[in-house]
Parts: structure tokens; sequence; C-alpha cells
């Protein structure tokens, strides 16, 4: 072949290669701007709408009703109670007092002889010393006989911040050990409440604390025979109680 032929195959085959190659790239700018437009359009902002909405707040549950107050109630009538007055009792562990007690100035119902008149003017009335009572029960007695009705006096003792003068012991009495005692080899102090007059004698005696077999019971009938030396204000003898007075007993080989 000649070279003119060569020349001519050559320039002829690469005309075409050149023609591929700007198809191929006519192809890839097509592919490119489809590719840019779509992105674009997926990049295309959207529109979004936005409200605030105010939240109403939950409304409160309403308020219970204060509860009616009810109506007030008839108060009860007082009840009355009568006291029961009881007679004395000696404490637990003592005889009754054996003090005797001073007569007692009979009652003569009456008027006194200071209210009665001299004379044949005056009425003639019952004489006596009290208009409590009941004259129809009574025994006569003479107007001469009446004396004054006086009661006995009462025991008053007085504080011990108030005395200037303590009482003091003048005759004191031994209490013999009791047999239970003895037996179970049983000493010790009894301690004992006792009620001296302005006249230095014992009035009552009671228990503070007691010991047992027997020594309390003979404790207290020995403190009974003490005698003493009255309490006093101002020198003059008052009644007076002790609150604690030791009673010892104590065993003896």
């Amino acid at each position: 072949m000649a070279s003119a032929d060569i020349f001519k195959q050559r320039r002829f085959e690469g005309a075409g290669v050149y023609a591929l190659a700007a198809l191929v790239a006519l192809a890839a700018h097509g592919a490119i701007s489809a590719g840019a437009s779509q992105l674009k359009e997926k990049k295309k902002p959207t529109r979004v709408e936005m409200a605030m909405v105010k939240q109403q707040p939950k409304p409160e549950p309403p308020k219970p009703e204060p509860p009616k107050p009810e109506p007030p109630k008839a108060k009860p009538k007082p009840t009355v109670v009568q006291p029961v007055i009881k007679p004395e009792t000696p404490p637990p562990n003592q005889p009754p007092p054996t003090d005797k007690p001073q007569k007692p100035v009979p009652i003569i119902t009456g008027i006194s002889l200071n209210s009665t008149v001299t004379g044949a003017g005056g009425v003639t009335v019952r004489v006596g010393n009290t208009l409590y009572g009941d004259a129809n029960k009574e025994k006569f007695v003479p107007a001469g006989d009446v004396k004054p009705y006086v009661p006995a006096p009462a025991f008053a003792p007085v504080k011990t911040h108030e005395i200037s003068e303590e009482p003091e012991v003048l005759k004191e009495v031994k209490a013999p050990m009791p047999e239970a005692a003895k037996r179970a080899g049983v000493q010790g102090t009894v301690v004992l409440k006792v009620e001296v007059k302005k006249d230095g004698t014992v009035r009552n005696v009671s228990v503070v604390k007691g010991v047992g077999y027997g020594l309390d019971e003979a404790a207290v009938e020995a403190m009974k025979k003490f005698l003493f030396k009255p309490a006093k204000i101002n020198g003059k003898p008052v009644d007076y109680t002790i609150s604690r007075f030791n009673y010892v007993f104590e065993l003896v080989d």
C-alpha cells in the first residue's frame, strides 16, 4: 500500500475516534446537566407553616363545701349528787382510840336564864340551854341545875413552821417484844404519826411505815401511853402532830 493511502486510512480512523469521543463527551455533559437539575430540584426549600398554640390551664377542682355546723345540743340537766358521809374508821393495824370522851352536857330545850324576868309580870317558861329540840321528849330539869352547853374542844394542830418549841418526851413506855417477832428473829423501826394535845397527852396514833409480826400494834399501844411536853407558840401550849416518830424494837440476847 502506498504511503498516501496509509495516511488517508489513519486520518480516517482518527476522525472516527474523535467523533466517538465527542459523543461520549456530549452524553456525559447531558448526564451531568440532568443530575444537576435533579439536585437543584431536590434542594428546593419547602414551605412549612407553624403556629403557636397557647395551652389552656387545667381547671382547678371545685373546693369542697365546709361542713354545716351541727345544731347545738341541749345541755343535760345537772344531776345533784347527795354526799355520802361515812364514819371515820381507824387506819389499818390500829385499834380504835381508847380515850374516854368527857361526859357531854345534856341538851335541854328552853330559853336561857338571862332571858327570863323576875316579878309577877313574867311568863312562866321552861329554862334550858338550847332551842333546838323537843321539850316534850325530854326529862324535866330544875332551872338551877341547867348548865351552859359547851361543845367538846376539837383537836386543832398547828403547822410546824408556826411553833416556837417542839414537843419533848417526858414519859416513855417500852413495848414488850411480840412472840411472833421473837420466833422469826425480826426487829426494826416502826414509823408512827402521833397527835399530841396541848396538855401533853397523846390523842391518836397511826402507822406510817410498819414492820409486821405484831410490832406495829405493840408500838401503837405503847405510844398512846407516852407523855410529852407540848409544842408551844410564844410560850403557849398548842395541839401538834408529829408526822414521823421512830419507835425502835431490838432483840436482846
